[in-house]
């Protein structure tokens, strides 16, 4: 009966260690994404429209790409906090 009760939680440890490994794997996941060039690029708020991007709309102050608003999106105070953002987010996990 014992050997039974421990088969039963097999498949929980089994699944337990996959959450763990996916968790830790994902800064390295990470890392190659934000060191692609045209990611670098679009990050620019200045190229990022001319790209096909949108990152000007939901910074304050900046022109929204045409035909999008800013109206109920999630706004960056200012250029100068956007740009922060991106930097930090270029120090994590490195």
């Amino acid at each position: 009966m014992k050997a039974h009760h421990s088969f039963l939680h097999w498949p929980r440890a089994v699944a337990s260690l996959g959450l763990l490994a996916l968790g830790l794997s994902a800064p390295a996941l990470a890392a190659p994404c934000r060191d692609i060039a045209t990611v670098q690029q679009s990050a620019n708020a200045d190229q990022n429209t001319a790209m096909g991007g949108h990152v000007t709309q939901h910074i304050y102050g900046m022109t929204p790409p045409a035909g999008s608003s800013q109206l109920g999106k999630t706004l960056f105070e200012a250029r100068g906090k956007y740009d922060a953002a991106w930097r930090q987010y270029q120090y994590i996990y490195r």
